[in-house]
């Protein structure tokens, strides 16, 4: 289960966006911790903002990995 510390590391590294690949993922993480509705209603509402907030910024989609 994830906790409020973490979403707090989360959400700084998705507000510095420095890194594509890591922000793609930690959004993963949260639309998939936020479906499986096993999280407290503090923890669930906090990822509700960070969905809102960041679900649909550059890194909702597959960044492109160059090769």
């Amino acid at each position: 289960m994830v906790s409020i510390n973490e979403l707090m590391r989360i959400e700084d590294a998705l507000r510095r966006g420095g890194n594509a690949v890591i922000c793609h993922e930690y959004v993963r993480k949260i639309r998939m911790w936020l479906a499986t509705g096993q999280a407290s209603p503090q923890v669930s509402r906090r990822l509700q903002e960070l969905v809102a907030r960041f679900g649909n910024v550059r890194f909702a989609t597959s960044p492109r990995r160059a090769g």
